[in-house]
């Protein structure tokens, strides 16, 4: 066994994890490093100290870094798990990626749900080890799934320890993962270095090699050894780790003649297997005996039936030393032997052996992502994509290619990288047809993950020119732009967007009967406070009507959001079903958005659980695919579910949040989400001071930013706290204007909290006939907990009047739904109410589930709903220990043993 020299603490952190995994708990750690810093020796030392722990190594190739799922492969090779043994939706996600069979292209999701699966299918027979070398040359796809996997091991026996390099944007350094930095050897070490060299050397000697290398174990070992070069660095020339290196090894491979040389290049650029590599090295004339001089000389080792380097820098420093000519055509010798089923690798070739613009490789290259786009390689389409472009000799034919880079790459789910293709693509001036594409990249981009002002311009200009083109795509555009307007709170640019709806539907552009088009205008007169509940109804009924097997994920998304803002019905099968079927395909993309509004849906009812479990589970979905937006408005819509539960630590928490990633994006409908959540938390708690001036404030901030949608305003629950605090001139003032734009937008929801806040101020002769009013308008929505505050107001204001006797019907009817629904603050108000009219309601105990953490919620409102713990496992992406691990802390939590008693507790029975 090597001595290890010098790397005691990084030991003990790395044990500290293995240890860990043998306490039954996952850990990770990444191994930062410099090439030659001594990182594959501290992973074999690891190895060589697993004992019985099952172990697996994985060690990454720089040639493979461009070839989707080459990690994913060697990931199931190692673990020894068989695809077949996962949930049926990753393992059809799983074979599709690595090209066993056709299919919908899965998406980042799905592929980290099944890198989840097998790695706690295979540790569930015990603690097991997983050490991956060199991971910053994991093919992305690769890297994002095993990221994504790592963040949700729990209570899985497994510990992952990963080396790569440093200043790589790796998604595992991306994930937040905790990390180790490797750096040089001290003084120390270097010395002790040197003496298991066999090299006599002086301090200063040693502390000359040092300074020079950085410590680098390696550059030690080779600068050391070599004569010419450490007479280079003691006149004092420069010796950076990473060039000292590949100088070093460049001349290494170069003593060994041209065409060894040549060979080392080739294993560094192509993992050949021996049929293959014998046909290249004939194609190029280089004599096959170059194999085992290259192998003698160290510089590459056999593994299996094919060759590696016996360290990354190798093939560097033979590459790097090559003339461009032979390194074309080393390429291209390999871009002919590959197999045409090898689409990714021969595109690879064939960029990278060009000599210049070249539309017959670009268009064999483009040939090649075809294929790779079937079996959702999107990241490896878009560098294709991108490579032919700049082979195009024609620029708009390079500019096309760009833009279906760019969408290939969101479909990848890389923002970045696809607003940057669309940037280059505008650049070369694409076709006027294809112009609109270029800003429909970058507007759906930064919808999800950016400004939504800025996606809200983007793609207003690319339905313009759309429209100008009569592309069916406008309409679509349109609807997007409005969504973008949603989320900015902005009814004057979703008027823009309905107007060009209307006019192209008037000139025959846009068929009268679309229901995407309804939907848009709906909506944008909703935001302007305007009636539009027949035009919704209208698009929901087309929706339904045209909505089959084989429907897009773009079509069930307008169709939930129809339901959304309709808000007269209970949807919750049809809402369901849409969201399942996303999820049952694990489609990344769509996801989190259908969440959120299904989480909406739901706290607008009856389900105030599941419906908080929606919104922290599109928070978990929406930080790990970058999507700012939907996660700062499901933490906002989060604290307001919890404000009215009585959740304060939660809800300030949440609060906080949201307000930091929307404030500076333009999400105003976070912002004031927000706000009116803490407002409202003050208010459910008793501190109507603290109510008044939050809510009031918030009329304010709408006022100011120009918000006009009576949804946001919080007009009924200021009147409230006024009347509360003695203000009944001031609440009077707040119910006017709140009633006036509740009667003009005509839709039940604000109509009767309206009715609500009148009743609060009204004389006692009409305090029936307006709360009743209010009451009937509440019965056209699924509003429970609306309901519940209307029932109690109702129920305050005739016990102030002695009729002690109604009052009870009211409070009763609120406190049973606040209880149903879990608002604690609201239901012991209305327990207060009625015991001021001499009755004593037996009471549910809340206090249990009101402690559930965020992730145990979650996991108990699915399992009441009747899920497996295996299925709900593979719907929150996590495996089926931390379902269970969780689901033992609800029940010990909340004093139940059963899967019944859990659903009675968590859910509204049927009727």
């Amino acid at each position: 066994m090597t001595v290890l020299i010098g790397r005691g603490r990084e030991l003990a952190a790395i044990a500290e994890v293995t240890a860990a995994a043998r306490r039954g708990r996952a850990g990770a750690l990444l191994v930062i490093g410099e090439p030659g810093v001594g990182k594959t020796s501290l992973l074999a030392e690891i190895a060589d100290r697993a004992g019985d722990v099952a172990l697996a190594r994985v060690a990454a190739v720089e040639p493979e870094h461009v070839i989707p799922f080459a990690g994913l492969s060697m990931l199931l090779a190692q673990a020894g798990v068989a695809a077949h043994d996962l949930p049926a939706p990753q393992e059809a996600a799983l074979a599709v990626a690595l090209a066993r069979r056709e299919g919908a292209a899965p998406s980042p999701l799905a592929l980290g749900a099944a890198v989840l699966g097998v790695l706690a299918a295979w540790a569930s027979a015990g603690p097991a080890l997983l050490l991956i070398d060199d991971a910053q040359w994991l093919d992305p796809p690769s890297a994002r799934a095993l990221a994504f996997a790592i963040r949700r091991l729990d209570t899985d026996p497994i510990a992952v320890v990963a080396a790569l390099r440093p200043d790589t944007d790796s998604p595992l350094v991306a994930a937040g993962l905790p990390h180790v930095p490797l750096g040089g050897l001290d003084d120390t070490g270097s010395r002790d270095l040197v003496a298991t060299l066999g090299i006599q050397a002086s301090p200063e000697w040693v502390a000359t090699a040092r300074a020079a290398t950085g410590g680098n174990p390696l550059a030690l070992r080779e600068l050391l050894r070599d004569p010419s070069a450490w007479a280079a660095v003691q006149l004092g020339a420069p010796a950076p780790i990473p060039t000292a290196l590949a100088t070093v090894y460049a001349a290494r491979a170069a003593a060994l003649g041209t065409d060894a040389q040549a060979l080392v290049s080739l294993v560094a650029i192509a993992p050949l297997d021996a049929r293959l590599l014998a046909l290249v090295l004939a194609r190029l004339g280089i004599d096959p005996s170059s194999v085992g001089r290259a192998e003698d000389g160290g510089l590459v080792r056999r593994v299996g039936g094919r060759l590696e380097l016996t360290h990354p820098l190798v093939g560097s420093g033979a590459y790097a030393s090559l003339t461009s000519e032979r390194r074309r055509e080393l390429h291209t010798a390999v871009a002919k032997a590959l197999p045409h089923t090898d689409d990714s690798g021969r595109a690879q070739h064939l960029a990278l052996s060009a000599q210049g613009p070249d539309e017959e490789i670009a268009g064999a290259i483009e040939a090649c992502t075809r294929s790779a786009e079937r079996r959702g390689a999107h990241m490896l389409a878009a560098i294709g994509l991108d490579a032919a472009a700049d082979l195009s000799p024609d620029p708009a034919t390079g500019a096309g290619r760009l833009l279906s880079a760019a969408e290939a790459a969101w479909r990848g789910g890389d923002g970045v990288a696809a607003k940057t293709l669309a940037a280059k693509a505008i650049h070369l001036e694409p076709r006027p047809w294809e112009s609109w594409r270029a800003l429909a990249v970058t507007g759906r981009v930064e919808a999800r993950t950016g400004s939504p002002a800025s996606a809200r311009s983007a793609l207003l200009r690319a339905a313009c020119r759309a429209a100008r083109l009569h592309d069916p795509a406008t309409t679509m555009l349109l609807a997007e732009v409005v969504n973008a307007c949603f989320y900015l709170a902005d009814d004057r640019g979703a008027a823009r967007a309905a107007t060009l709806v209307r006019a192209l539907t008037t000139a025959g552009e846009i068929a009268a009967d679309d229901p995407v088009a309804d939907l848009t205008v709906a909506m944008a007169d909703i935001l302007a406070g305007h009636p539009a509940a027949d035009l919704l109804r209208k698009a929901a009924r087309s929706f339904r009507t045209r909505r089959a097997p084989g429907t897009t994920s773009s079509d069930s998304f307008w169709a939930m959001l129809a339901e959304m803002w309709l808000r007269e019905a209970d949807v919750s099968a049809f809402v369901d079903a849409i969201v399942e079927e996303e999820r049952a395909s694990l489609a990344s993309g769509t996801l989190p958005r259908l969440l959120f509004h299904r989480a909406r849906y739901r706290v607008t009812a009856d389900q105030w659980s599941a419906g908080l479990a929606d919104y922290l589970e599109t928070i978990d979905l929406a930080r790990q695919l970058g999507q700012v937006t939907e996660e700062a408005t499901a933490l906002a819509g989060a604290a307001v579910v919890e404000a009215r539960m009585g959740l304060r630590e939660h809800c300030l928490e949440h609060a906080r949040a949201a307000t930091e990633l929307a404030e500076p994006r333009g999400n105003r409908i976070a912002q004031a989400w927000a706000k009116s959540a803490v407002a409202e938390l003050a208010l459910a708690e008793g501190r109507i001071e603290e109510a008044i001036e939050g809510l009031s404030e918030l009329d304010r901030w709408l006022s100011r930013n120009g918000i006009h949608d009576v949804d946001l305003a919080p007009g009924a629950e200021l009147a409230e706290a006024l009347v509360l605090a003695g203000e009944p001139q001031r609440a009077t003032a707040a119910v006017d204007g709140y009633d006036r734009r509740a009667a003009l937008k005509g839709q039940p929801w604000a109509r009767a909290r309206a009715a609500r806040a009148r009743g609060l101020c009204a004389a006692d002769a009409d305090i029936d006939a307006i709360f009743e009013a209010a009451i009937a308008l509440h019965e056209r929505t699924p509003d429970c907990y609306e309901l519940a505050r209307t029932r109690l107001a109702y129920g305050q204001r005739l016990r102030r009047v002695r009729r002690r006797v109604d009052a009870r019907v009211q409070l009763r009817a609120a406190l049973a739904d606040f209880e149903l629904l879990g608002a604690t603050p609201w239901a012991d108000a209305a327990d207060r109410e009625l015991s001021a009219t001499g009755e004593r309601a037996a009471r549910r105990d809340l206090s249990a589930s009101a402690t559930l953490s965020p992730r145990e919620r979650q996991i108990a409102t699915m399992v009441a709903a009747g899920r497996t713990n295996r299925d709900t496992a593979a719907a929150l992406f996590v495996s089926p220990k931390t379902v269970e691990y969780h689901l033992r802390k609800v029940y010990q939590r909340l004093g139940i043993t059963s899967r019944t008693e859990l659903s009675e507790l968590l859910s509204r029975p049927p009727g």
